[in-house]
């Protein structure tokens, strides 16, 4: 036995016998939704709604009655100072990061940065408990739940997520995921309780194997504030009716999402481009499988083709066609493409005639064009930091380079004030990434943030937004003007 890991175990009996054996616990969930997330008996749970709903303590009560190992995280470690009071309130104690009552291991934790998920890697939890979980990215999320487990028999396992509703495009990524219970526009909407089951990223009908693989369940539990009787007895309801427009978003779902000031493409734009592509398409298209063949788009001229290209790691490989003002989407892990000529080929897989191409070739492209051009094709070479010389439809503003060009070209074609018919797909990666980038005006004119900016808060490279901006930007190419 590593000779850290008896030192850890040492220091834990010694706090063992600092206290007594057994405290008495007197809590228990109330009645209402409280009591359904405590007996629910999906894999995950996401419970979340109105302040006040008792999100925060069903996940100590969790930990207090039904696990032996548990994991509670913050995004910012100084947000635990709430879950300690009420921690201490409930067990007699004063708590530490590291917490031991009744037999129960309680650790208590903070995930600041993307990379700081590296350091819960391997740690075991029957419980992983994420409490806002929407400020957390979705990569620490799926990273750090990957090692809820136990070798206790009769253990049960379980990832419980308190939330209230998102406010910003960084924390669609929960909408997305929850897309049957939150998502408005789902085919096949659920309700709060119901269970749904999960292989990876894709939702299937039930629980049975399917090739082997024994699906994943996930449920989402609405919680209100009038469930809650203790805070109902001191009149809470009466303040949250009486928020400021500004704060009443967090306790509606319909009406959370909020767009920054300078957000370059407003939310409704692109949810008004997806919903023009369900109607053209149908609903029943899942986008997230975007290796679907669609023949029909067969008999549409393909005006444009573009791809940002991944070489290995997280990243993907995103190829955009575009068919009059339709645009549809296909995507590779890095691993597919792990050198340009590779990259090419998955290209021109998808490329119909003589339909104009656009690489990304500041990294990995600028291969995948080298080698295009080698095979006799002239594809245009699409450089963010290269100088423009457009403005904006007004005529008021110029552009600090091509990228914000590009992504201003783009947002102008979805403007419904200028008649727009773009359809996007609606896949839920393309409305997170369309809409986190933001704008500023500098002397030179328009400038969008760096990339790696948005890929800091997204946690993901907005590979798919990237692709769609291009494939449109071609289109400039081709008619001198949107279309």
């Amino acid at each position: 036995m590593p000779s850290g890991l008896k030192r850890i175990q040492r220091k834990l009996r010694e706090l063992d016998e600092l206290f007594p054996a057994k405290v008495t616990l007197e809590w228990q969930p109330q009645p209402g939704s409280q009591s359904l997330a405590y007996h629910c008996p999906a894999d995950e749970l996401f419970y979340g709604g109105s302040p006040g709903g008792g999100k925060s303590d069903l996940i100590l009560g969790l930990a207090l009655t039904q696990h032996r190992r548990s994991l509670i995280l913050r995004r910012r470690a100084l947000d635990l100072a709430a879950i300690k009071v009420r921690l201490a309130e409930i067990t007699g104690r004063v708590p530490t990061n590291e917490f031991r009552v009744n037999g129960r291991y309680i650790q208590l934790g903070g995930c600041k940065d993307e990379s700081s998920k590296y350091k819960y890697q391997g740690q075991a939890h029957d419980l992983k408990a994420f409490d806002e979980v929407n400020q957390f990215l979705e990569t620490q999320y799926t990273y750090i739940k990957t090692w809820n487990r136990t070798a206790e028999p009769g253990q049960r396992c379980r990832t419980v997520c308190s939330f209230n509703p998102p406010t910003s495009p960084e924390q669609r990524w929960i909408i997305s995921y929850l897309a049957p219970w939150l998502d408005k526009k789902h085919p096949r909407p659920a309700m709060s309780g119901e269970v749904r089951y999960y292989i990876g990223r894709d939702e299937v009908d039930g629980p049975e194997p399917q090739q082997g693989i024994t699906p994943m369940s996930r449920c989402f539990i609405l919680s209100k504030t009038s469930d809650n009787a203790l805070l109902m007895a001191t009149g809470y309801d009466r303040l949250l009716a009486n928020l400021p427009p500004e704060l009443a978003a967090l306790t509606d779902f319909a009406s959370s999402m909020q767009d920054d000031p300078y957000q370059v493409i407003p939310t409704a734009w692109v949810e008004l481009a997806q919903d023009r592509w369900r109607q053209r398409w149908g609903a029943g298209y899942d986008p997230t499988r975007t290796n679907e063949t669609m023949p029909t788009i067969r008999n549409i001229l393909q005006d444009a083709i573009a791809g940002d290209i991944a070489r290995g790691g997280t990243d993907e490989t995103v190829i955009a066609t575009r068919h009059g003002d339709n645009v549809f989407l296909w995507g590779y892990p890095g691993k597919d493409t792990p050198d340009g000529a590779t990259a090419a080929s998955k290209l021109l897989q998808h490329r119909q005639g003589n339909a104009r191409m656009s690489i990304d070739v500041i990294g990995w492209g600028s291969s995948c064009h080298d080698h295009l051009k080698g095979l006799g094709h002239q594809p245009y070479a699409f450089n963010g930091s290269t100088a423009s010389a457009l403005r904006t439809r007004s005529g008021q503003f110029g552009f600090v380079n091509k990228r914000a060009e590009a992504y201003w070209k783009l947002r102008e074609m979805l403007d419904p004030e200028h008649g727009a018919t773009l359809a996007l797909p609606p896949h839920p990666k393309l409305l997170g990434d369309l809409t986190a980038p933001r704008w500023f005006l500098s002397l030179r004119g328009i400038q969008v943030e760096e990339k790696a900016e948005i890929k800091k808060r997204l946690g993901r490279s907005p590979d798919t937004g990237d692709a769609v901006v291009m494939v449109c930007d071609v289109g400039a190419l081709v008619y001198g003007s949107a279309f």
